[in-house]
């Protein structure tokens, strides 16, 4: 079971686009999953290492 102590907030921004999300464990990169959204293309995040594919929510 997860431990919601052990959950991680963070933040970055892509242009005027502000994005919050959680992590929890430990390993190089983070992956993230966001069921029923539309592919963005990929982005570099201030503040955030990397280059990131980013997706938007679909109504």
């Amino acid at each position: 079971m997860l431990d919601t102590n052990q959950i991680d907030t963070r933040y970055a921004k892509s242009g005027e686009l502000n994005i919050a999300y959680q992590v929890f464990g430990a390993c190089e990169r983070d992956i993230v999953l966001i069921p029923g959204w539309a592919d963005l293309g990929v982005r570099a995040l201030k503040g955030v290492p990397d280059q990131w594919r980013l997706s938007r929510a679909v109504p």
